[in-house]
């Protein structure tokens, strides 16, 4: 399953809820790492929130 990300058809006020994702796989430890590169060709593209990043064991 691939997590939900915003597009430009998306409201920019609003937050987009990517979904739960299962990580099983990928053993016993994970790093996370963000990363967004904008385009330059609006005044607001190097806009991009995260925000509640939770991880849990199910």
């Amino acid at each position: 399953m691939l997590a939900r990300i915003a597009t430009e058809e998306d409201d920019a006020q609003i937050f987009v809820d990517s979904g739960d994702l299962s990580l099983n796989f990928y053993g016993n430890t994970l790093y996370f790492a963000f990363k967004y590169v904008g385009s330059g060709k609006t005044a607001q593209d190097g806009t991009f929130e995260l925000d509640d990043f939770r991880t849990f064991e199910i």
